[in-house]
């Protein structure tokens, strides 16, 4: 993972004042209610089913275990939801599966696209939506006009930052359009130049910095420690003894 340390503060804060809530729910008698018992198996639940489809998209056990660290040190690091990240992550293994690219580049792909989206703060909805887009591009092997619509319409100037990229492969605007109208643009090859520039232009005047700052950003934080600490409770089995 790319700069692992960032947001690392706010979710050791997060986790912190979690476990001590829960604790004192459980002192106090409350942690037996309806209610608390609910919201712990859900967002268990919820991380089984993201674990699920990691061990799927994975080609071994320390494969999966390679996988579901990133997920968590990238969704940590970057306050954003570690479901849904997990998730959509899952996806773009599946569709990369039989490309040419590495473990390293397809992280380094979600990370960047996951670290701009942060730091224009795009809500979880349209955050689902991009990767989704990614992941058709790769489905298709090919890069189309009204998925780059969809992504420019979510916050992301994906004409321009595609551009830049087929500049670096050494196209001219005119050169890649021409490439693109004719179905061959290829997101093996320009996608990982897109997510390192997104990636950098996240850092423009400490814009990454400053999101992670922000409300909504420790509310991610929270929740997403909350969520880990509710899949440990269902692994171990607790889900089971409160509801007896």
């Amino acid at each position: 993972v790319n700069d692992p340390n960032n947001g690392t503060t706010v979710l050791a804060g997060a986790r912190q004042f979690g476990k001590a809530f829960v604790g004192q729910l459980a002192f106090g008698g409350l942690l037996g209610s309806g209610y608390i018992i609910k919201e712990i198996v859900q967002s268990g639940r919820e991380v089984q089913k993201m674990e699920q489809m990691l061990i799927q998209a994975s080609k071994s056990a320390q494969d999966f275990s390679n996988n579901l660290q990133f997920t968590k040190e990238t969704s940590n690091a970057l306050a954003v939801d570690f479901t849904e990240f997990g998730v959509a992550y899952s996806k773009i293994l599946n569709a990369t599966e039989r490309s040419i690219l590495t473990q390293q580049q397809k992280q380094d792909i979600v990370f960047g696209f996951a670290k701009y989206m942060r730091t224009i703060n795009l809500a979880s909805p349209d955050q689902a939506g991009v990767f989704r887009q990614l992941g058709q591009m790769f489905n298709t092997g090919r890069i189309q006009q009204d998925e780059i619509n969809s992504m420019s319409d979510r916050g992301i100037a994906m004409n321009k930052f595609l551009r830049m990229a087929a500049e670096k492969l050494g196209m001219s605007s005119e050169q890649y359009m021409k490439l693109q109208e004719s179905g061959k643009a290829d997101p093996i090859k320009l996608m990982p130049i897109v997510a390192k520039m997104l990636a950098d232009a996240a850092e423009n005047n400490g814009a990454f910095s400053k999101s992670l700052t922000t409300s909504l950003a420790k509310q991610q934080a929270f929740t997403n420690a909350m969520k880990q600490f509710a899949a440990t409770l269902l692994k171990s089995g607790v889900d089971q003894g409160l509801a007896n």
